[in-house]
């Protein structure tokens, strides 16, 4: 038997009898099924989810370890969700994050004698968790605090799922490749339907536009990915930016690093793609964070530059124009802030939520219920100008408005356990001698980063994104500890 116990090394062939003939007997149940419920006229989709779920339970007690990878995967591209709206895939199918962290912790106490992994942040984990649950006592709409306290189950069990199989480093490189895959996939379906104009399939709900003003009363179609909303789509393609300029700088040989170098465009394409205005601010960030940590020699910085300045002409119609639309805002040109629908509403948005905490600064007033509220304190103003409230567009004052100093506290305590986590995996790895790791947790920080530049413009619609990197850093501290020699101090001793 190879030496990894875990499975991720076996091949099919070193199956067991028993587990052959389950999968023979799979096969045969499927091939059953697919006749019947083709007779009653079921969904294709449905059908496939049906025939496909035995074969992944299956593989999930063979090889947990890769059934981890696929699940994490599909949770960043949120595909669960859009096989569930767009191919009617039960909602339920959602959470089959529960079926897998049973048999993943299954695994690990009764086959392999493991505890399960611990770790200082997961107490901060589930004290954000009580925290948003505490808002069903108090909010306006408990049934919107409920739904987010599910959402937030689901998060919690894929942070727990990634902290207790990803182990070692080849397990985070197959998660960190295959969600670098995806994003660059997407990418270049928005890059093919904004170049040729072919924005009327949506390629089963992976590749959503909608047509939206990009200035002056002037619209345009903008990419909503799979997310159907150009902004964060932004957002999720910023994620694994930096995995492709990892994979550029750092890729073992040749191949690796074209492959890497074209993700890196790719990803920056669509993201120009979206229009998004802080997206765009956070690539910039993005950049920079990597010129500073890189320290590039200045020739490299002026090619780049004149590249810039070459790709000027080809950039989509207005993108610049949408951009100096921030340099007039924060200049407080009022013609800007008023004329600009979404300006205008992001700017009602802030001032809002600034009075509501300050009416509300323990607790807030609960997840999601700032809309609720909004009109109540743009009432007389010009910037109520919507029948509805909307989001703040910042996730920091939603978080200030929803759930006042509490929510600050326990937010500002994840973020301060990810920064020290950052601090000692990369000192582990180095005084280890390993630079690829250390390299990949500052790419892995510099991610984090941009990702929460972008969260200054957008709000904590799809939150579970930062909970996704929060998981993958903790786990690649878990690595480095257990590969640091016994010399080496914790930080957290004196």
């Amino acid at each position: 038997m190879p030496a990894d116990i875990a499975g991720t090394t076996l091949p099919l062939a070193a199956l067991t009898l028993p587990q052959r003939i389950g999968f023979a007997a799979l096969a045969l149940a499927g091939g059953g099924a697919l006749g019947v419920a083709l007779g009653q006229g079921m969904s294709v989709a449905l059908l496939i989810a049906g025939l496909i779920g035995p074969f992944v339970l299956l593989l999930t007690l063979v090889r947990p370890y890769w059934a981890s990878a696929i699940y994490v995967v599909m949770i960043y591209g949120d595909i669960l969700s859009i096989l569930t709206r767009f191919h009617n895939l039960p909602a339920l199918a959602r959470f089959a994050g529960i079926a897998l962290l049973s048999t993943v912790l299954g695994y690990r106490l009764v086959i392999r004698h493991q505890p399960m992994v611990r770790d200082e942040l997961t107490g901060w984990m589930i004290a954000y968790g009580l925290m948003v649950a505490a808002g069903i006592w108090y909010a306006q709409d408990p049934n919107l605090v409920q739904t987010n306290v599910i959402e937030f189950v689901r998060d919690l069990l894929t942070y727990l799922i990634i902290i207790n199989t990803v182990t070692n480093p080849a397990r985070l490189r197959r998660i960190l490749w295959g969600m670098l895959a995806l994003g660059t996939a997407l990418a270049l379906l928005t890059v093919y339907q904004s170049v040729t104009g072919n924005t009327g399939d949506d390629f089963g709900g992976f590749a959503s536009y909608r047509i939206s003003e990009i200035t002056g009363g002037n619209d345009a179609p903008r990419p909503g990915g799979n997310f159907g909303d150009a902004n964060f789509y932004g957002q999720f393609l910023l994620v694994v930016l930096p995995l492709g300029l990892y994979l550029t700088l750092n890729g073992g040989n040749r191949f690796a690093r074209l492959a890497g170098l074209g993700s890196t465009a790719a990803l920056t394409l669509a993201i120009v793609y979206t229009y998004s205005r802080g997206d765009a601010l956070a690539l910039i960030a993005v950049f920079g964070a990597a010129v500073v940590y890189k320290r590039p020699n200045p020739l490299y910085l002026a090619a780049a530059a004149g590249g810039l300045l070459l790709a000027l002409p080809v950039l989509p119609a207005g993108y610049l124009d949408r951009l100096t639309t921030i340099l007039d805002t924060a200049s407080g040109n009022q013609q800007v802030i008023y004329n600009e629908a979404s300006i205008r509403g992001r700017a009602g948005a802030t001032q809002a939520a600034i009075a509501m905490f300050l009416d509300h600064p323990l607790v807030g007033v609960g997840r999601e219920n700032y809309p609720l509220h909004e009109l109540d304190y743009l009432a007389g103003s010009s910037l109520a100008y919507k029948s509805t409230g909307i989001p703040p567009h910042d996730l920091y004052l939603e978080i200030a408005a929803e759930h006042g100093l509490m929510g600050l506290f326990v937010v500002g305590g994840v973020l301060l356990t990810v920064g020290r986590a950052l601090r000692e995996t990369r000192r582990r790895f180095v005084a280890l001698g390993d630079r690829p790791q250390a390299e990949l947790t500052a790419w892995l920080a510099i991610g984090l980063f941009g990702y929460l530049v972008s969260s200054l413009f957008l709000h904590g619609a799809y939150l579970y994104l930062l909970w996704l990197q929060v998981a993958l850093i903790i786990a690649l501290r878990q690595i480095a500890r257990a590969a640091a020699p016994p010399a080496l101090p914790h930080p957290n001793r004196r």
